[in-house]
């Protein structure tokens, strides 16, 4: 929950500190962890939005199967041309 001093010119969320002026934000001051967190989450959240552009141009997506299948044939073909011949 934000935290105010007695001129509103701070606010605390989760280890983010916000200087202000007249409830303008000017300074965003945060722990590293934090900012690595929301660096992560800017990532995913921007994959996310090309997926759903992708999937909206109609280009399809696999399912969870789908891969798992692809990737259980790949395995066993690459295994099997690694077997050594008598």
């Amino acid at each position: 929950m934000p935290k105010y001093n007695k001129h509103g010119e701070y606010q605390e969320y989760r280890n983010v500190g916000f200087l202000t002026k007249n409830k303008e934000g000017d300074f965003i001051a945060m722990d590293s962890e934090v900012a690595q967190h929301n660096e992560k989450m800017k990532k995913l959240s921007e994959e996310l939005c090309f997926i759903k552009e992708d999937r909206l141009r109609g280009n399809k997506g696999y399912s969870v199967e789908e891969v798992a299948t692809s990737m259980r044939i790949v395995i066993q073909e690459s295994t099997e041309n690694k077997k050594p011949s008598n």
